[in-house]
């Protein structure tokens, strides 16, 4: 990012921010990419606005002549004081947020660690494996840490799996540790706590949390769960396989001020581009996101991730409007209750929202402090009446093991069918199930209440879950006394491929007289590899007027706190970053337009090249504007290399290719 050339200053204030030097711990790589994509979006977003603000400027009144509902302006909302009169400040200038002796720290919370005291020493040798695997991690050397790894580990962290140690060593040494200024392997500060080892013979485990803060330019705060297995070589430990996930959030986590931004808020938004023309639109984007999982005559929707990014030539709200080569986009925050939402609005003065069938759907509709139309929407499952029960197919293992196959079988069938007697059959009372798209629970009674709840916004019928199941790339090792078995599962639903789900899933089994007991499972969420050019919804962009009133009503509705600098607000979600971007210096300044869509899309790429290609292929338009970008085309500065472009439908939008520096 050139600061110079933007005339945009560096924010922060280190003599305000107070920080625990805690212990710090954590395996960050591949998946910390993507919170590494959203401290560095910042300055794009905004260059990206003051380019709409140019093109509004220059043909405002004939847009708004041709494309305004001739319907009465809503009336402007009278927020509450506790909005209005208590804007979130923003960080005062400097290049650096943290405190930069700090950064590259490691330490593991060793009183927050259980495990039996006749197992002292061997969980003392274990602890030093956990440590010297996240040091040698942050410190970006792979030659010290193949030799804590197991010739055929597995490894999956963050959507991606990888098996044996030269595929595994390949990811890692591919990974962020965050942003890297000159001289530092990375910004990251990390405490291991809250963790259990057990050692059974030759074999171990550790179930730990990972609390990470850092950043450079932008602070931030997140948490990990990990589980990893150990197998005894000679006198030492070597790690058998890691999983880790930063899907699950807690409102607990220790040695975080409230000031740290950070995801305890599992916020997850979707984001809408209105269309003239459904099948040009589609033609459009089906290069960069591949083929959209929904699509009617009016409708489309592209998986990315946890997100979907959609289109429509029917919008449900009349504010939705397509202005030529702006930002005509809105997000579609997704909750589990409209009424939960309508309270909070009311509390905070909004009476204005009104609810609304948006495609199959319930989205409750207002605006933002700065008029800006915002959509919460209610996914209503499909629940059957009827007796609907999964297709259930499970591939043999290819370890040429059978362990317990029938047994992971049996327990998954009954997960998925809601049979919860059978479920438990498998069960103890310290069985530990971790489901990062539902939470952690312990004992056969908590594990099956985990259970119910995680299925209560799938579509299902009397019988289980309304989808076929498929079970593959069985992986089942001998541990002992115990099996670790490793496999993927796919649910495709029925009734759409909206919830279409794919899951990385490792659990240790122990025999039981003629059968096997469940000890541990652990279910993560694992990335679609779809072969197209857009990695992931990147982040949207809201202009706010005033950065601090809007950035206090989001964070008093999603319950989060925000990163920050003059310039811009973004709250981290499961999907995405969610921003506000503030008036840019300069003479023409973006403003929103008050009862309109005026959210914007970045879209991060691997390419910018390729995807320059495409979009010339398409013959988009490829704006350059003073102060944002120096060509048409790709636009390189310190960082990132982004393309500006409008699409087939007079949308403008943003795709950013990220460095590792």
């Amino acid at each position: 990012m050139a600061a110079a050339k933007h005339n945009l200053a560096w924010r922060s204030a280190p003599n305000q921010i107070s920080f625990d030097l805690a212990p710090a711990a954590g395996g960050m790589g591949a998946g910390y990419e993507r919170h590494l994509v959203m401290l560095r979006r910042t300055v794009t977003a905004i260059f990206a606005l003051g380019l709409m603000a140019g093109l509004a400027a220059c043909d405002q009144p004939a847009q708004e002549a041709a494309s305004t509902p001739e319907k009465v302006a809503p009336t402007p909302i009278q927020f509450a004081g506790a909005i209005t009169d208590n804007p979130l400040p923003v960080q005062l200038e400097s290049k650096v947020v943290t405190d930069p002796s700090l950064w590259g720290r490691f330490f593991i919370f060793e009183r927050s660690i259980n495990y039996e005291s006749s197992d002292f020493n061997n969980a003392q040798q274990i602890i030093g494996v956990m440590r010297r695997y996240h040091r040698f991690w942050l410190d970006r050397q792979t030659d010290r840490l193949a030799d804590l790894l197991d010739k055929d580990v597995i490894r999956f962290r963050q959507g991606q799996g990888a098996f044996g140690k030269d595929a595994v060593l390949g990811i890692i040494a591919q990974e962020s540790r965050g942003e890297r200024p000159e001289g530092f392997q990375s910004s990251l500060q990390m405490i291991a706590y809250d963790g259990d080892i057990v050692v059974d013979g030759r074999y171990a485990s550790a179930t730990y949390r990972v609390q990470i803060r850092g950043g450079a330019r932008w602070e931030f705060g997140d948490l990990a769960t990990i589980w990893q297995t150990f197998k005894r070589f000679n006198d030492g430990w070597k790690i058998v396989s890691h999983v880790e996930s930063w899907a699950l959030g807690d409102g607990d986590v220790p040695f975080l001020p409230e000031s740290v931004p950070d995801r305890v808020t599992p916020l997850q938004f979707d984001f809408l581009y209105p269309a003239d023309n459904i099948d040009r639109a589609v033609a459009f984007y089906r290069p960069l996101l591949g083929r959209p999982v929904e699509k009617t005559d009016t409708h489309a929707a592209f998986k990315m991730g946890d997100a979907f990014f959609e289109l429509t030539t029917e919008p449900f709200d009349d504010r939705i409007v397509l202005k030529n080569g702006q930002a005509n986009g809105l997000a579609l925050v997704n909750v589990n209750d409209l009424s939960v939402i309508a309270d909070q609005l009311k509390a905070i003065g909004d009476e204005s929202a009104r609810q609304v069938a948006c495609g199959a759907h319930e989205c409750l509709v207002t605006e933002d402090t700065a008029g800006n139309l915002i959509a919460w929407r209610w996914l209503q499952p499909v629940v059957n009446a009827q007796r609907v029960s999964p297709d259930i197919t499970m591939e043999l293992s290819t370890s040429g093991a059978s362990g317990p196959q029938n047994e992971i079988r049996q327990a998954l069938s009954a997960w998925l069918t809601f049979d919860w007697p059978t479920l438990t059959s498998v069960l103890t009372e310290d069985t530990l199930w971790i489901d990062d798209s539902a939470g952690l629970s312990t004992g056969a009674d908590d594990i099956v209440t985990l259970a119910t709840e995680r299925w209560r916004a799938f579509d299902r019928g009397k019988d289980g879950v309304d989808a076929d199941v498929k079970i593959g790339n069985v992986r089942i090792r001998n541990l002992g006394l115990q099996a670790l078995a490793t496999f993927e599962l796919e649910l495709s639903p029925r009734s759409g491929a909206r919830q279409y789900q794919s899951y990385f899933v490792k659990q240790v089994w122990r025999p039981d007289g003629a059968g096997w007991t469940l000890e541990q499972s652990y279910i993560a969420r694992k990335d679609v590899d779809q072969n197209v050019q857009v990695d992931s919804m990147d982040y949207t962009a809201y202009p706010a007027t005033d950065q601090g009133v809007a950035g206090r009503y989001y964070k008093t509705l999603f319950g989060a706190e925000p990163y920050r600098d003059e310039a811009w607000f973004g709250f981290w979600s499961t999907s995405g970053v969610f921003g506000l971007a503030g008036p840019a210096e300069g003479p023409n300044p973006y403003v929103a337009m008050p009862h309109r869509s005026n959210g914007y899309a970045n879209f991060s790429i691997a390419s910018a090249d390729e995807v320059l290609a495409t979009l010339q292929q398409a013959g988009a338009a490829l704006p350059q504007v003073d102060g944002i970008n120096d060509q048409a085309g790709i636009d390189s500065q310190p960082g990132y290399r982004q393309i500006l472009a409008v699409d087939s439908e007079g949308n403008l939008v943003n795709f950013s290719q990220y460095l590792d520096y």
